[in-house]
């Protein structure tokens, strides 16, 4: 009787632990965006409307699906056309591709924000860099170059056309399945209204906006459907010569060859570290147990520096890609060679005040976020800016990984940042040995050095 009991009492505890988890699954909202990647007004809500949900967190409460076709069409010998030409067809399948590849919503619409944006700007041909921008791998391209891109677009093309009611425009929204037609930029308010769990903080903000559902509104700007045919774009889309990244600054064995330094250095530093607390705990030369000790490295460097930019772009990422990050402790110093005028109580840097500026809203970041997954994705979009020479548009770096500017930016408004800057200062001023050129790396209290300088020039 009491085995019976026992039993009960856990299948019950089991229900409990069970049900509320696919009660919370299945309250979220699934949102559906139609779009084609060079129609203006696509890429304007894309960049500077859709990408809220993940600034506002709102994403936690949907299921956001892309479908980048829009108004292209399929012609009676399989290929398909496009409203703004071949180099939207192309855009359309690399980022059908990109969707494939790297499901996570995040990461396929950090890249789409990115492509979009420079759609917007103009600049749409330079659509490859955003591969290092959103510190994606470039597998798209060969899902291109294959043709599985082609037939990923014709799912999305016959998933389109059924459509009910028909999809007479793009950018086309369903919320829960039903089309919000010209309302679509009211896209935040259904979604809250759609919820039927808990309403997130995000929602009061746009409650309001629920007045003007179901009334008469003005068309917004739209590419429409019926111009498609008509349009002076239309060209057939041919799957021509393969894709190629050109550019690149440093080499596949240049990657590889960082990432086996950076593994090396590690690994001995583990086993030095797990070695030695043996050895004087068990007063011999002998390991009677090995424990993973995480590894802390320290990266000291300027946000102008170009030898500084191109090493957290091109190599200090790939202890995030290669998961290397889950065994260290990473620490960022954005100060280097900058010094102290104490008599005009106000910072010099070696790049100008620009340097300054960045050095603050780096170190705020780092401050603010905690995440290091976080910040480091900010700094990198920022130092990437850098080798572009757009470190001007360092802010488009917040809507393009969907972080929230505004803290950081009070941080640095309120001269926090500064106080920080000098915590940097001091500890930078009293490395032991000196720091002698950027960026300068200590790995478990132990500089780097030339080691350095010999990994630049693999």
């Amino acid at each position: 009787m009491g085995f019976r009991k026992l039993l009960t009492f856990f299948f019950f505890l089991l229900l409990l632990l069970i049900i509320p988890s696919y009660c919370n699954a299945s309250e979220k909202v699934s949102v559906a965006l139609y779009y084609e990647t060079l129609c203006p007004y696509c890429a304007d809500f894309i960049v500077n409307h859709l990408v809220k949900l993940f600034q506002n967190g709102l994403i936690s409460i949907i299921n956001l699906r892309l479908v980048p076709w829009g108004n292209a069409w399929l012609n009676s010998d399989g290929s398909f056309s496009c409203q703004h030409g071949s180099d939207e067809c192309l855009l359309n399948t690399i980022e059908a591709c990109t969707i494939s590849i790297y499901p996570d919503v995040n990461r396929h619409f950090a890249f789409i924000h990115c492509v979009e944006r420079l759609s917007l700007q103009g600049r749409h041909s330079a659509w490859a860099n955003c591969f290092e921008m959103t510190r994606l791998g470039t597998t798209p391209i060969d899902c291109y170059n294959s043709g599985n891109g082609n037939v990923i677009e014709g799912e999305y093309g016959r998933e389109t056309a059924q459509i009910k009611p028909p999809l007479r425009f793009v950018p086309w929204i369903l919320v829960n399945n039903q089309p919000l037609q010209e309302d679509y930029e009211n896209f935040m308010a259904y979604i809250c209204k759609a919820y039927k769990g808990k309403p997130p903080e995000a929602c009061r903000s746009v409650r309001f906006t629920t007045e003007s559902m179901g009334k008469e509104k003005p068309v917004p700007q739209v590419c429409r459907a019926s111009e498609g045919r008509n349009s002076s774009y239309y060209q057939k889309h041919q799957h021509r010569k393969p894709l190629h990244i050109a550019g690149s600054q440093i080499s596949n064995s240049t990657m590889a060859s960082a990432y086996l330094f950076f593994t090396s250095l590690i690994a001995c530093s583990i086993f030095l570290t797990t070695f030695s607390s043996d050895a004087a705990e068990n007063g011999r030369f002998g390991v009677s147990r090995i424990e993973a000790q995480k590894v802390t490295l320290s990266v000291y460097y300027e946000t102008l520096c170009p030898f500084c930019a191109t090493f957290i772009v091109k190599n200090l990422a790939q202890i995030f890609d290669n998961n290397l990050i889950t065994i260290l402790n990473l620490r960022l110093v954005p100060w280097g060679k900058a010094s102290t005028n104490s008599s005009q109580n106000s910072t010099v840097c070696q790049h100008g005040p620009d340097e300054c500026r960045l050095n603050s809203v780096e170190a705020c970041a780092i401050n603010v976020l905690h995440d290091v997954n976080k910040y480091f994705a900010l700094i990198y979009c920022i130092e990437f800016l850098v080798i572009e020479g757009r470190q001007k548009e360092w802010q488009t770096c917040f809507s393009s990984l969907g972080l929230p500017s505004k803290p950081i930016l009070d941080c640095y408004k309120s001269g926090n940042g500064t106080k920080i800057e000098q915590n940097y200062a001091n500890e930078t001023m009293h490395l032991n040995p000196p720091l002698k050129f950027l960026p300068w790396l200590v790995l478990n209290n132990q500089p780097i050095g030339n080691d350095y300088m010999s990994l630049k020039k693999i």
